[in-house]
C-alpha cells in the first residue's frame, strides 16, 4: 500500500554483501543507492493477512537450510515462510499442536555457482511445550547429496505425547 507517494508495507530482506569491497565502501559511506535496484522494489501487491491463531500447545522452532533453491513453506496452514537460498532459523506463528501437524514445501531450483550443481536442502522442525523445557525435533528432511529436488515436499508429522520417531 502507498500512502503520500510513500510504500508503507514490505517484506524483511537480507542483504550479502559477500566480498564486493567497493559495495562495503559505498554502505560504509551512507551511500545506499543500490536499493533503487528493480530487486528492492515493491510488488505493490498487499501481503496476506495472517489469520488470528489460538495460543499454541507447543512453542516451534524452524531451521532450513536452502542452498542452490528457493523454497516456500507452511507448516499447519499459519505460518509461511519464504527463503531464496541461504539458511535461517525462526520462530513458527501459532506454533505446534499436540498429534499431526502439516508442513508442505514448494521448492524451485536457483542455480549457484557454489554448489557445484549439488543443491542443498534440510528443514527441522523443533518443539517444546515451554520455552524453559529442551524442544524435540519433530521433523526432519535432508535432501541425500547428489540427489535432484523434488518439485515440493508435503509431510504429517506427530508433536507431543503421539509423536513416536520425533528422532
Amino acid at each position: 500500500m502507498q500512502e503520500a507517494g510513500v510504500w508503507k508495507f514490505d517484506n524483511l530482506r537480507v542483504v550479502k554483501f559477500g566480498t564486493d569491497p567497493a559495495l562495503v565502501q559505498q554502505v560504509l559511506q551512507g551511500d545506499f543507492s543500490f536499493l533503487q535496484g528493480p530487486e528492492f522494489q515493491p510488488s505493490g501487491v498487499m501481503p496476506a493477512v495472517a489469520k488470528v491463531v489460538p495460543p499454541p500447545e507447543y512453542l516451534g522452532e524452524l531451521w532450513i537450510t536452502a542452498v542452490g533453491c528457493s523454497i516456500d513453506l507452511e507448516i499447519n496452514g499459519q505460518h509461511r515462510t519464504r527463503l531464496e537460498g541461504g539458511s535461517g532459523k525462526e520462530l513458527i506463528i501459532g506454533g505446534l499442536k499436540e498429534g499431526a501437524n502439516t508442513v508442505t514445501v514448494k521448492i524451485k531450483e536457483e542455480p549457484d555457482d557454489n554448489t557445484g550443481g549439488n543443491p542443498q536442502l534440510e528443514i527441522g522442525i523443533y518443539g517444546a511445550r515451554d520455552a524453559k523445557e529442551p524442544a524435540t525435533r519433530y521433523f526432519h528432511f535432508k535432501l541425500p547429496t547428489g540427489t535432484p529436488l523434488p518439485p515440493s515436499i508435503q509431510n504429517q508429522f506427530l508433536v507431543g505425547t503421539r509423536a513416536t520417531n520425533a528422532r
